[in-house]
């Protein structure tokens, strides 16, 4: 029954993954406005952290989805983790 339970919680981030990729491929006129025109241009070591070309709005969507969809995997294997040491 838990399992089954944890497996339907599942679905949920697995949507929102599925949602944030279709965000971050959306063509261009599905990207909505332009949320940062100007891209940052600083060093390798924050190429990663700062984008390196404009940004609009489905990409930050996207990326707040994405960042969603970790953190309640995250959530949902953590609480499986201490159910199971709790009923052993």
């Amino acid at each position: 029954m838990i399992a089954k339970r944890y497996a339907a919680l599942s679905l949920i981030p697995l949507g929102m993954l599925l949602l944030s990729f279709v965000a971050l491929i959306a063509p261009g006129p599905f990207r909505g406005p332009l949320m940062i025109a100007q891209p940052f241009r600083l060093t390798l070591l924050t190429g990663f952290l700062f984008p390196t070309q404009s940004v609009y709005l489905a990409d930050a969507v996207g990326l707040v989805l994405l960042a969603l969809a970790a953190l309640g995997v995250w959530i949902i294997a953590i609480t499986w983790e201490y159910r199971r040491q709790w009923r052993s």
